[in-house]
């Protein structure tokens, strides 16, 4: 009976010890399944990655759109404050105007903020809609004035109301970062829209980002394309870097690699680095365009001299 039981114990051990294998071979088996797979995935990312940066995040249109640096012209940059001293004294809202222009931008007279803002208040209290805006704007920012976000909203909304284009995407931007207002999406894609309508190019970048993301609308990607179209077609280099990524991917309108290389090149040659980083992948894997090594690094130090951290990965690889 001694002998029986010390049999069996002898065969209980060979057993456990062979379980104990198997499952110490299985379970080296399975790490190195999950080894690869974590690999193959990593490679699928980066090489994602290397491209889903290529839609701008929406970004503050404030300064590119203010009103001073858009609608005067060469001719009248050759006056000073002498020309308008007069009459604006005298009440002339457009000669205010002026004479806070040349006091904002130092034009035949030394520069001043504060009179800037001075003479922007008093042709904005009379309803200049260029001097609203701007004063809206010097607020804002604090430029001659000390910061003050609602009273910025205050003097964008009295331009924005009278159908002023650079006010009403003003507006919505102020409405889409809670800047001197509380945030409202569908407020902020209300103003930007009015402004769109207009033809007003910045507002037509943030009404297509509020499409893409579905901010304050329904998301839609066909109408966030064609609203980068119209931006793009007035020179926008972040609409035109989105367009070309719509058409990479197909993102509201049919894949075309061609035209996606086209539109990148397009911002890229205006100093866009996303649009250079992506134009450099489009030369780098022969998309929309023949293979070429020796462009694609061209286009990545573009990018990477602007501080493209996608770009300068890229060229760490090639290099």
């Amino acid at each position: 009976m001694q002998k029986m039981s010390k049999q069996t114990s002898n065969k209980l051990r060979k057993y456990d010890t062979t379980a104990f294998l198997v499952i110490v071979m299985m379970v080296i088996i399975v790490v190195a399944m999950v080894s690869l797979t974590g690999c193959t995935t990593s490679s699928q990312d980066d090489a994602s990655s290397s491209t889903s940066s290529a839609v701008e995040n929406n970004t503050t249109t404030v300064v590119e759109s203010t009103e001073v640096t858009t609608t005067e012209t060469g001719a009248d940059d050759e006056k000073g404050p002498a020309d308008y001293q007069a009459a604006a004294d005298q009440g002339d809202m457009e000669a205010q105007y002026s004479l806070g222009r040349c006091y904002y931008y130092g034009i035949n007279v030394a520069e001043d903020l504060e009179k800037a803002v001075y003479w922007y208040q008093q042709a904005a209290e009379q309803g200049h809609l260029k001097a609203q805006n701007n004063l809206g704007y010097c607020y804002q920012n604090g430029i001659g004035v000390t910061e003050d976000k609602e009273k910025a909203v205050y003097w964008f909304q009295q331009a924005a109301d009278q159908g002023h284009a650079t006010s009403q995407n003003n507006l919505g931007y102020c409405y889409q970062l809670g800047e001197g207002v509380a945030v409202d999406y569908e407020q902020a894609a209300i103003w930007y829209q009015k402004a769109a309508e207009q033809g007003y190019a910045a507002a037509q970048y943030n009404l297509g980002r509020c499409y893409t993301t579905g901010q304050g609308v329904d998301e839609d990607k066909e109408k966030a394309f064609l609203w980068y179209q119209k931006a793009a077609e007035q020179g926008d280099a972040k609409s035109q870097n989105n367009v070309g990524y719509c058409y990479q991917f197909a993102e509201g309108v049919a894949e075309d690699k061609e035209q996606a290389v086209y539109w990148y090149q397009q911002a890229a040659e205006q100093g866009h680095d996303r649009a250079q980083y992506n134009l450099g992948y489009c030369y780098l894997k022969g998309e929309g365009i023949t293979a070429d090594e020796d462009k694609a690094i061209e286009w990545f130090k573009k990018a990477a001299e602007q501080g493209n951290e996608s770009a300068i990965k890229a060229l760490d690889k090639l290099q």
